[in-house]
Formats: structure tokens, C-alpha cells, sequence
């Protein structure tokens, strides 16, 4: 894409930026209205494949990336899921973790957005945003796992936990391939 493909969307813009800028080859989808843009990819984050989306909303100034991760929490497990998710929660300083319960298929979401109203989008924030998710996951893809794949009841979740809680995630600054 040239840009003159990107004169009204400035915010797009910077996303194929930031796709040139790691060397990516995935395709950054328009919409037809010229409101939003999208990439969609899987990445390998500490040797785990996780689905990545980066959108961008040219009318709300807003940037978001989700990171889907690799274990789907079963609907029996959802109760004990997603209070251990909230608890987690309140300890993010960027982003939130979050689950869907609409399908058999739940897999724990990262979450981040930037409004960048009356400024601008770069490069290095799509950048951060990502590394946000991926210390963010690398953080409790243990826990997760323990939640998702266990019959441990909440008490003993609420445990391991509370030894995460002791440690912090080291968010890293790198370029995601």
C-alpha cells in the first residue's frame, strides 16, 4: 500500500508503519467506509503461538490490541476464571486480561486501547502495547493453566495467585516476529 492509500487515515497509517517497521508481510485490511483498519496474525511470544489483532477506529482516535492466548478456559471453569482474571485485573498497569463466555472455545484475551484524540498514534506505542500483552501473559500462563486445566477449586487458585502476586511481570520493549 502506497501512502496516498492512507491521506484520511492517519492512524492506519501508523499501523502499516509499525507492519514495515517489524517486517511483517500480513495483509492490513481497510474497511470500505475508510473508518477502521485491521491486522490479523499469530505470533510465537516465549514459545507459544498466540492469534494477535490490532485494530484502529479513525472516527474514535482509538488503537486497540488484543492478544488471544493458547489455553481456552472451559465452561465449567468460567466462574473461577474470571474472578481470578479480575483479581489479576487490579494489578495491571496496562491493559486487561478478559475471557468470552459465548462459545466452547474461551481463550484469555489481552487487552489494550489508546485514545490518542488530539494527538497522534506512533509506532512505539503499538510497540509497547504489544509487549504489554505478551509480559501480561508470559506473567500467568501458568496460572492459566492451572485454572483451565485442573479441577483445583478457587481456594487453591486464590493461592497461586497470591504467589504471583509477589512477583512482577518485566515488561520488555521488543519487536514481536
Amino acid at each position: 500500500m502506497s501512502d496516498e492509500t492512507f491521506g484520511d487515515m492517519p492512524l492506519a497509517k501508523v499501523l502499516h508503519d509499525w507492519l514495515e517497521d517489524i517486517g511483517w508481510d500480513t495483509e492490513q485490511e481497510i474497511s470500505k467506509d475508510r473508518e477502521s483498519s485491521r491486522v490479523i496474525a499469530r505470533v510465537n511470544m516465549s514459545g507459544q503461538s498466540y492469534r494477535v489483532y490490532i485494530e484502529t477506529e479513525e472516527p474514535r482516535h482509538l488503537a486497540e490490541v488484543i492478544v488471544y492466548g493458547p489455553i481456552n478456559i472451559p465452561p465449567e471453569r468460567m466462574d473461577i476464571a474470571t474472578r481470578i482474571l479480575n483479581r489479576i485485573n487490579t494489578t495491571l498497569v496496562v491493559g486487561r486480561l478478559a475471557v468470552g463466555d459465548d462459545e466452547e472455545a474461551n481463550p484469555v484475551q489481552f487487552r489494550a486501547s489508546i485514545d490518542v484524540e488530539g494527538s497522534s498514534l506512533t509506532v512505539q506505542q503499538i510497540h509497547g502495547m504489544l509487549s504489554a500483552g505478551h509480559a501480561s501473559m508470559a506473567h500467568v500462563s501458568a496460572l492459566i493453566a492451572v485454572v483451565a486445566l485442573t479441577d483445583r477449586s478457587l481456594e487453591e487458585c486464590w493461592a497461586e495467585l497470591h504467589g504471583l502476586e509477589d512477583s512482577e511481570p518485566a515488561i520488555e520493549h521488543r519487536v514481536l516476529q
